[in-house]
């Protein structure tokens, strides 16, 4: 995919909820039981094994967030620590190992500054979305946790996700819901199936025929 327009050629009062290849994205790998320090990057393409547990059981993670300018021209960003600590209750459910909250912070920051130039100018309604990421990788195929992760933060310049807000009242009993069920991790179902499952063969001791 070709990188995204100059930020000069965007349309700032029409922008969609679509994804853009901007200049620069954070990426960081997990091997042999650490993370490293990650770095920016240009390449917008994620090479992983077809083995890859984010494939095949959905071991995988993310967030969302967003930049914003102000009136005087400055770039703010709304609470990512409680992004970092929300990823981290992720990571726990799916028995992946969390990104340091710390370096999450500073990873979007990074990303944030690369990327100035695409923070939608105030009064137009836009933000710029920053989607942290989590994915299981390696060669694997058995039903257990990767040995391999990358964890990436890329951004783009978005409107609102919806046009209009509805008319028709939500009912408190589906908000309580939804925040018990989708607010406090962000995970893909099938990859909360397939723990369970892994986690109910470690107790189950093998049959010894005699």
């Amino acid at each position: 995919m070709a990188k995204a327009k100059p930020a000069t050629e965007i349309d700032w009062e029409n922008l969609g909820f679509n994804y853009m290849d901007l200049p620069y994205r954070f990426l960081a790998h997990y091997q042999d039981g650490k993370w490293d320090e990650g770095q920016l990057t240009e390449d917008g393409t994620l090479h992983i094994s077809e083995g890859s547990t984010s494939l095949h059981y959905g071991q995988a993670d993310f967030e969302g967030l967003k930049a914003y300018r102000t009136k005087d021209g400055n770039i703010n960003l709304f609470r990512p620590d409680q992004n970092a600590k929300r990823m981290t209750k992720s990571c726990a459910r799916l028995l992946m190992p969390a990104f340091p909250e710390d370096k999450f912070v500073a990873a979007v920051k990074k990303v944030v500054a690369a990327n100035a130039d695409y923070v939608p100018p105030y009064g137009t309604g836009g933000t710029l979305y920053l989607r942290p990421l989590m994915i299981g990788v390696g060669g694997n195929i058995g039903v257990h946790p990767a040995q391999e992760y990358i964890f990436t933060i890329f951004a783009m310049p978005v409107g609102a996700y919806y046009k209009a807000a509805s008319s028709q009242p939500i009912s408190p009993l589906l908000t309580m819901i939804a925040l018990h069920l989708m607010g406090q991790v962000r995970v893909r179902l099938v990859a909360t199936m397939v723990v369970a499952c892994y986690q109910v063969t470690r107790l189950i001791k093998p049959v010894t025929r005699t």
